[in-house]
């Protein structure tokens, strides 16, 4: 099996609407790196990639033929309560992306497409 060195046997990979928020938002809210990304034509993201912490995600704007698609992503961090924070800090970017659910002790931020829950 040929797994690139920096990805797992599983990468998360998003489809959304405005990847270009969703990847500000990954980066401000959980001290993500961008690894690389690449556009199409219209400048919209087609591939990007991002490391948070041990692992990396992927996401590209949702094209027209295909629907932004609806994930559930469990985040390990040292500090639940300071990731919410940090996270609810950076609602506006997130609700300009994919309308980012954020779950932490029954808590929730209310939006439609990507459900991130955090145990610290």
């Amino acid at each position: 099996m040929n797994i690139p060195k920096v990805f797992n046997t599983v990468t998360p990979y998003f489809f959304v609407t405005g990847a270009d928020k969703f990847v500000d938002f990954l980066i401000a809210a959980f001290g993500g790196e961008e690894l690389g990304r690449s556009t199409s034509p219209d400048g919209q993201i087609a591939n990007a990639q991002i490391r948070i912490g041990t692992s990396i995600v992927i996401t590209s704007e949702a094209p027209p033929q295909y629907k932004p698609m609806h994930n559930t992503c469990y985040l390990y961090v040292e500090n639940a309560d300071a990731a919410m924070k940090k996270a609810l800090e950076n609602t506006e970017t997130a609700k300009a992306a994919s309308q980012i659910h954020l779950v932490i002790s029954g808590g929730y931020l209310n939006g439609s497409s990507t459900l991130l829950t955090f145990s610290g």
